[in-house]
């Protein structure tokens, strides 16, 4: 893949300052994602970068720098790291953490299921992740489902997709009808669980509910459904007279 910027063409192996780009991703229509390498620590990175007529645009630089550093100011260890930005004039891109595993897009495409218990704690690892963005009122981009990586059977990661502004309402609703049609669709059938956890996801694609669930209300319920389906709720202790 090349890209012409100022008679220079960037590809792959091309190194700019401490990154090499080893191969390109994806494709958006402000920016180029590339997996790269930070050559000093030798670590896999992804650099997301402007692309070349974007950064001609009368302010587009610094808005893009803007939401890099709404993005660093966010430390959850449920999402991924910000490292650098890095600017000249013929490039304008930011360093950020490489999640491993498979994105939730990619296993729902493959016919991947989860157990009822596996779908409660994935749930609950990205809403903890999603709750946190809430209460530090940051503002989002939409969410879409290769934005969430499952790292393991009971370890999910969410992308750093924060900008600068004034959090948006419509963008919640929407990740919790995205999340809970989802994972809905992925509940293997028949197991202990699947009709409380089916119902669970039902409730957070309701669009029609009078007041939607609120990301505290779903964390805690995902808990609740989790720790009956471990076998670890808690009884009340009988009433003594």
């Amino acid at each position: 893949y090349l890209e012409m910027i100022s008679g220079v063409a960037r590809k792959e192996g091309d190194i700019l300052g401490d990154y090499r780009l080893r191969h390109l991703t994806s494709e958006g229509r402000l920016t180029r994602t590339w997996e790269g390498e930070q050559i000093s620590i030798q670590r896999l990175v992804m650099i997301e970068m402007l692309r070349s007529k974007v950064m001609q645009q009368p302010g587009a630089v610094d808005s893009f720098i803007s939401d890099v550093r709404a993005k660093a100011l966010v430390t959850h260890p449920g999402i991924a790291a910000v490292y650098e930005v890095y600017i000249n004039d013929e490039n304008t891109f930011f360093s950020r953490e490489k999640l491993d595993g498979d994105s939730l897009e990619s296993l729902y495409k493959s016919g991947i299921r989860f157990s009822p218990l596996e779908i409660v704690i994935l749930l609950g690892q990205i809403t903890k992740a999603t709750r946190q963005l809430e209460i530090e009122e940051v503002a989002t981009v939409d969410y879409e489902l290769h934005h969430f990586v499952i790292v393991s059977k009971d370890e999910a990661r969410v992308m750093n997709l924060a900008v600068q502004g004034v959090r948006d309402e419509q963008i919640e609703s929407r990740t919790k009808q995205l999340l809970g049609g989802g994972f809905a669709s992925m509940i293997r059938p028949g197991l202990p669980g699947a009709t409380r956890v089916k119902s669970l996801c039902d409730f957070m694609t309701d669009v029609n509910r009078p007041i939607p669930l609120s990301w505290k209300q779903i964390l805690d319920l995902s808990h609740e459904v989790r720790d009956q389906l471990q076998g670890r709720k808690k009884v009340p202790p009988a009433m003594t007279s």
